[in-house]
């Protein structure tokens, strides 16, 4: 047998066994929506008061157009809050533009500054905006809890400020750690 022949048989063979193209198989798409509706649901605690976020139907409200860019958009700030000291704001904003209309998201928990730690007569706020400028997305939802004791003699308000502000805090723990995971 001659070279020629020898190459053409290993050139045959190698593509008749030679390996496949390996084809990744496509993840599914990330649904940012639900995202967002996840989040809505964690800052109402441990009673859903509305499950959804009021959306209307729109063309453009797709995951690529506004969902995952307004998710993958969000900007962190800390902010102290100059009215109540030893408090501070974990401030969470994104803005997208789409044809006609502006679309915004805006969520802040109240924390205690780091030198301090919950303390007396203090309010905390916790919100979550979703907004458009067309008025299709209109949602909104907002915790708080007080440690002001309002009535020094209502001994049983020591009690409920306790819990209040216990469930605060373990909502506020659980939409931190959910919105640190996305960033």
């Amino acid at each position: 047998m001659n070279w020629f022949n020898i190459l053409k048989n290993i050139q045959i063979s190698s593509q008749k066994t030679g390996s496949r193209d390996y084809v990744k198989p496509d993840e599914p798409e990330e649904d940012c929506l639900a995202w967002f509706t996840k989040l809505y649901q964690l800052m109402q605690g441990d009673t859903v008061y509305e499950k959804e976020l009021y959306i209307e139907d729109y063309r453009e409200y797709t995951n690529e157009k506004l969902w995952c860019p307004l998710k993958n958009n969000i900007k962190f700030e800390r902010v102290s809050n100059f009215m109540q000291p030893g408090v501070q704001k974990l401030l969470f904003t994104s803005t997208v533009i789409l044809s006609g209309e502006r679309v915004e998201f805006e969520c802040y928990v109240d924390v205690p500054e780091p030198s301090s730690k919950f303390g007396n007569n203090v309010d905390y706020t916790m919100i979550f905006t979703l907004y458009s400028t067309s008025g299709r997305i209109e949602s909104e939802f907002f915790q708080y809890a007080t440690t002001e004791k309002r009535y020094a003699y209502y001994s049983m308000y020591d009690q409920n400020r306790k819990l209040q502000l216990e469930k605060y805090k373990k909502v506020a723990e659980k939409v931190l750690k959910y919105i640190k995971g996305a960033l």
